[in-house]
């Protein structure tokens, strides 16, 4: 009987051992997945259960990795669109500070420094800050037209209630003035 227990503690302890073994491997790709190196992958042994829960772990890396990398591509041709746009795009949070933009806007404002600064550092249109302020406040879109930097612009301002931003478009219609 003594002997039993000791064979059955030994098989628990070389099962609790290998468990451990298996969940700090895990932990140590999933670190890796974390820091989007989806290059992995884990070869299972021989045995039948951490084979079968290493291979689904494999397959799911593999499609992890295949989404990842669509969404990159993705994001990368929207951005793409974005900037080939003629209009004028910027998109501010509602504290003021800007969020994005595209090339068209860079142009409009001369200045290649944009990147978490404020509208206000760019816009000193009165008309414009305060429909800005407007839209934040009411959480309503609005549309005017100003003149800025010697040009006339259609301005759309939409409010994004889900993200508390704001997208402020702007159309040059100097030519039809």
């Amino acid at each position: 009987l003594l002997s039993l227990l000791i064979i059955i503690l030994t098989a628990s302890l070389i099962f609790i051992i290998k468990l451990y073994k298996l969940i700090d491997l895990l932990l140590k790709k999933f670190r890796q997945i974390s820091e989007h190196n989806f290059d992995i992958q884990i070869f299972p042994q021989n045995d039948f259960m951490t084979k079968e829960i290493l291979q689904i772990f494999n397959n799911n890396v593999a499609q992890l990795k295949d989404i990842y990398t669509e969404l990159i591509i993705k994001k990368e041709e929207l951005f793409s669109v974005i900037n080939s746009i003629r209009e004028s795009l910027l998109v501010i949070d509602i504290n003021g500070k800007i969020i994005f933009y595209n090339n068209s806007f860079k142009d409009i404002i001369k200045s290649n420094e944009i990147q978490n600064r404020y509208y206000w550092d760019f816009i000193r249109e009165n008309k414009l800050l305060t429909s800005i302020k407007e839209v934040i406040r009411n959480k309503q879109h609005l549309r005017t037209e100003i003149e800025f930097n010697n040009n006339v612009y259609i301005v759309g301002l939409v409010y994004l209630k889900e993200r508390d931003e704001v997208i402020i478009i702007f159309n040059n219609i100097t030519k039809y003035k």
